[in-house]
């Protein structure tokens, strides 16, 4: 059997950095190779080495027999590419894009326009074909884009990180795809960052890291060298060690190692963890990893304030939404209710553990200001903050009475102006402990299953 990708030593830098750094590759014909590895690994610049897109500064490389440098165009002609990112022209339409290609490719309009027929039949494609590819979910696109890429009925196809950003559903659909390309004789060289992908497609695996290859071999080959997964368990409790350690055990059957207040242990069948997880909470055992407290909610909060910080550095506009606005209001509530803050901050305490509910509960950062925005904003405007009761509808006074904001307006109203407090103040403090004991213990059990 001959080889349809042959490397040897390969090298690469940019600067002072070794992107590649003496890899060899070989990959047989109608084989299925993926390559594993995190960013920066050196796959996206093997990649391109072989598809003639750069040229190796050491070492060198055969693709169908041609050599990449001296005879890039043939390599060319027999390749098909798929980036890492949709490549197809968003303001055609699907069919347009690949009869496009098929121009480019030198079919004659009629079998370029058969060929795209074709390949969005295959892909599933037939009904969007008409529509402009901007209308295209990401699924779609990455289809369209792999089909690009078979317009010229490529020997050898390179797909870079096809599935990344793809749900389930159409991740699973492309992997069909490609085992139906690879049972038609055409060699695949596939990378990825999920090793469930690779262990799924691929008959061949070499591992990437630091321009090197680390491991190479089958997919179950690797997977009985490198051993399986390992359970670790550290109770917060060190009086718990031992109970921890008798569950692992019966569990699993095996003899775990307990060492510096963990207990670790080999787990050949995942569905064991959610047992031992189960055995562990009937018995009031809480891992150290498995609920944050105080200490992590510290770190957390510290790290995502690092993160406005780098953000204010890039935009130095964000600075106003930092300092500005909030100089802004809080002027704004002392020339309302004067200078008794106290009980401000003490209400403005409780009210902040409804906005830790909605941030970690919330999908970004404009999401929790949405919600803060909506819930604060008629509270306090239906309140006696800034308008007279006697002033509002009738069937709304009724709620102005209630409202929170309206009792502490009134008792900081009347700590400035020497009136009576002692009632409006006492509700105030009710409901802001109110707030707190309702929305406090929600907050923290969410942040600790979310961590």
């Amino acid at each position: 059997m001959g080889y349809a990708i042959q490397a040897e030593g390969l090298a690469k830098r940019y600067g002072e950095t070794r992107a590649l750094d003496g890899v060899d590759l070989e990959v047989p014909q109608g084989r299925l190779l993926g390559v594993l590895g995190p960013n920066g690994a050196g796959k996206t610049t093997a990649v391109r080495i072989l598809a003639t897109l750069v040229r190796p500064d050491g070492g060198g490389a055969h693709v169908a027999g041609f050599d990449v440098v001296r005879q890039a165009h043939q390599v060319r002609s027999l390749i098909g590419l798929t980036g890492q990112y949709a490549a197809v022209d968003e303001t055609l339409t699907g069919v347009e894009n690949l009869v496009l290609l098929g121009r480019l490719l030198g079919l004659t309009r009629p079998d370029a326009r058969r060929r795209a027929d074709g390949l969005l039949d295959r892909f599933q494609l037939t009904d969007a074909g008409g529509r402009a590819v901007k209308t295209y979910s990401g699924g779609m696109r990455r289809r369209l884009d792999l089909a690009a890429s078979l317009v010229g009925r490529p020997q050898v196809l390179f797909l870079e990180e096809p599935t990344t950003g793809l749900e389930p559903r159409s991740r699973t659909e492309l992997w069909g795809v490609v085992r139906g390309l690879r049972d038609e004789g055409v060699t695949v060289l596939l990378t990825t960052q999920y090793l469930e992908e690779a262990d799924q497609l691929a008959d061949d695996i070499v591992v990437f890291d630091h321009g090197k290859v680390i491991a190479s071999g089958t997919p179950d080959g690797l997977k009985a060298a490198t051993g399986g997964q390992v359970l670790e368990v550290r109770p917060i409790e060190a009086a718990h060690l031992d109970l921890v350690r008798r569950v692992v055990a019966d569990v699993l059957g095996v003899t775990p190692e307990v060492s510096h207040g963990q207990v670790t242990a080999p787990v050949r069948d995942p569905a064991a963890v959610p047992a031992i997880v189960r055995r562990l909470d009937d018995l009031d055992v809480v891992a150290a990893s498995s609920r944050p407290g105080a200490g992590a909610a510290l770190r957390h909060t510290m790290t995502l304030a690092w993160r406005s910080l780098v953000q204010i550095k890039h935009n130095p506009m964000e600075l106003l939404d930092l300092s500005v606005q909030p100089i802004m209001f809080l002027l704004l509530f002392t020339y309302v209710f004067g200078g008794a803050l106290a009980l401000l901050l003490a209400f403005a305490l409780a009210m902040s553990w409804m906005a830790v509910l909605v941030g970690v509960t919330a999908a970004s950062m404009e999401k929790v200001q949405i919600l803060m925005f909506s819930l604060m904003m008629p509270i306090t405007f239906t309140s006696k903050a800034f308008v007279a009761t006697d002033t509002m509808p009738s069937w709304l006074q009724k709620w102005v009475e209630v409202n929170p904001v309206s009792h502490l307006a009134d008792a900081v109203r009347g700590l400035l102006g020497g009136g009576p407090v002692a009632s409006d103040a006492t509700i105030s403090l009710l409901w802001a402990a109110g707030i707190i004991v309702v929305f406090a213990p929600f907050a923290v059990r969410t942040f600790r299953n979310r961590a």
